[in-house]
């Protein structure tokens, strides 16, 4: 499971992603996965093991809370429904603003070409905080293109988890239909 934040600075026009600590794997998955890192981002706290063979929600709905606590302006909280109907009405039930985002190559194609158009100009449009995780991730992910130029984040092996990038590409997805009066990066070069 997948929660990180993303922020936007309007003024330098500036997007950061905070994902540390912002993941999580059922502990069993961390010991017998295939990946001989997870103990060592466990450790490091970019990724946060979950008591038993399965994720435990009750640790992410407590993330959700304290996130909502510390940000007076938290805009959105977009999930992927598939498995989340129990998160997901427990959090709206406590007023936190939970807005479902199916993952449809619609919804996730001009989100996923405006995130890697900000990591391609760098610093100056997108900082992270370097999560190892995320990184790894973020190299998982292989592009599915169709026939209309949409495109869509998959991988090519089960064990090659996307999970973040995913959640960010949502996140970004969001804020850009939260802000439809701006011109998008791809908008613009279209009309270069």
């Amino acid at each position: 499971a997948a929660a990180p934040m993303l922020f936007h600075d309007p003024e330098a026009d500036r997007w950061y992603c905070i994902s540390r600590g912002r993941f999580w794997l059922p502990e069993l998955a961390v010991e017998k996965g295939t990946n001989s890192q997870y103990s060592g981002w466990v450790r490091s706290g970019h990724l946060v093991a979950t008591p038993g063979a399965v994720t435990d929600y009750d640790q992410i709905e407590d993330q959700l809370r304290q996130d909502r606590r510390m940000l007076q302006d938290l805009q959105e909280m977009p999930f992927d429904p598939f498995q989340a109907t129990q998160l997901s009405s427990h959090m709206l039930a406590e007023g936190l603003p939970m807005v479902e985002m199916r993952p449809t190559v619609l919804a996730m194609s001009e989100p996923m070409k405006q995130l890697e158009a900000l990591v391609l100009q760098g610093p100056s449009k997108f900082q992270h905080d370097a999560n190892p995780a995320m990184t790894w991730m973020m190299s998982n992910v292989v592009c599915h293109r169709d026939t209309k130029d949409n495109i869509y984040p998959n991988k090519e092996r089960p064990e090659a988890k996307i999970d973040g990038p995913f959640a960010l590409i949502m996140a970004l997805g969001r804020a850009m239909a939260a802000r439809p009066d701006e011109v998008s990066f791809w908008q613009t070069k279209a009309a270069a």
